[in-house]
């Protein structure tokens, strides 16, 4: 997904991951999603419980089906 103008400068702001000089880690929403839907799925018991969920969760969030709240996106 590429964003523009304002919304990329918000997706930087707020959603991007920075490293501790602040410097921009995540370059699109597709690589903040992924690091979502994988801690999401985390807490799930085995390594293939893990992985499905956590396709899952990037599926939908990639299709805007799901969107977590800005805390979760920002966390």
């Amino acid at each position: 997904m590429k964003l523009t103008g304002v919304s990329e400068k918000v997706f930087i702001d707020r959603y991007s991951m920075k490293d501790r000089a602040g410097g921009q880690i995540e370059q699109t929403p597709d690589e903040m999603w992924k690091r979502i839907a994988k801690a999401v799925a985390a807490v799930e018991k085995t390594p293939a419980l893990r992985k499905k969920y956590e396709a899952s969760f990037n599926d939908i969030m990639r299709d805007f089906q799901f969107v977590p709240g800005g805390r979760i996106l920002a966390g």
